[in-house]
């Protein structure tokens, strides 16, 4: 295979991407993924990776792609061994990730060839303040086989949005220098359950860009191990029916208050306002809870997602 070695005409291509990827255990699918970074048209681009402790070919598949692409373009790290969203954090606190774009990739997808360069196109243009692209994708099995898109949504992001719902996953998303130079006064003391709801409510809270990109540029993996995974059947919707009813819901959203909190002096007045009456909600009586979270305005992208959240609001599973 040809190398892809960093030349000085490659630096000169458009801004640097500091892609950061955790690994657990990937050597099944992992190949793929190192493969659609190589073949991205956007070139200028380093790969950090965090291993929480892989006993598989994981690392020495790092290892062979760094000698195939350039040492110098790919960094190794011992992972927190705390779960994924921990995994993504301690990379996010390095100051070794300091390119003006981040882009998150997971162990065992596919990115599309223009990936990087969309997503950079779009952040160019947003000026200085902190922005994140997000988007859609689509869904394939352990055979490379097509099985479908996620839901495409059409509504607005928002901050009453990010309360209640990630439009994007991680896998997809990029953000700017500005959101890391802003989250890492605290960083180490933010207990969250998912580094993409996460992302999206911190940008949309500090009044941030948030672009949902309708196009899918990435292959999402379906698989027995998946954290998360797709939610387009009937029987995948009822299983988190089941973890919300189960208080699954109501602790996250624990979790992002927790850590949002660090940020409301950050906050304009609309936004505070916004996460003022949302936090009040969730512990007040029942028509006080209704009035308040109506006052938050807060949303979920389709008809049915709004139907489970006001039925979460008035069983106060929120």
């Amino acid at each position: 295979m040809q190398s892809t070695v960093l030349t000085t005409a490659d630096a000169q291509c458009g801004s640097m991407v500091d892609i950061l990827l955790c690994t657990f255990n990937g050597a099944a699918f992992l190949p793929a993924q190192l493969d659609s970074i190589e073949k991205q048209t956007h070139r200028h681009w380093s790969l950090f990776v965090s291993d929480d402790g892989s006993t598989d070919g994981t690392l020495s598949l790092i290892e062979n792609f760094a000698q195939r692409v350039g040492s110098e373009r790919v960094h190794v790290f011992a992972g927190p061994k705390c779960g994924f969203a921990k995994n993504f954090m301690s990379l996010i606190e390095r100051p070794q990730i300091d390119a003006p774009y981040i882009a998150f990739a997971d162990q065992d997808d596919v990115w599309l060839p223009e990936k990087l360069e969309r997503a950079i196109h779009i952040l160019e243009q947003q000026g200085e303040g902190p922005a994140l692209y997000a988007g859609r994708t689509r869904y394939i099995d352990a055979h490379d086989r097509v099985l479908g898109e996620s839901t495409l949504f059409v509504k607005q992001p928002s901050f009453a949005n990010a309360l209640v719902q990630s439009i994007g996953g991680g896998n997809t998303m990029m953000i700017n220098r500005h959101v890391i130079n802003r989250m890492r006064s605290a960083a180490q003391r933010l207990d969250i359950y998912s580094h993409d709801w996460w992302l999206y409510l911190f940008v949309s809270a500090l009044g941030g860009f948030v672009f949902y990109d309708s196009k899918p540029l990435v292959l999402y993996r379906q698989h027995g191990s998946n954290v998360v995974g797709m939610n387009t059947t009937w029987s995948q919707k009822w299983r988190r029916i089941q973890m919300l009813w189960a208080g699954d819901f109501a602790h996250w959203n624990e979790c992002n208050i927790a850590a949002l909190a660090y940020f409301r002096p950050q906050m304009s007045p609309g936004i505070g306002k916004i996460f003022d009456c949302f936090v009040r909600a969730r512990k007040q009586s029942f028509f006080m809870r209704i009035a308040n979270m109506y006052a938050a305005g807060v949303y979920r992208q389709t008809t049915l997602g709004n139907v489970g959240l006001w039925f979460a609001i008035l069983t106060n599973k929120i």
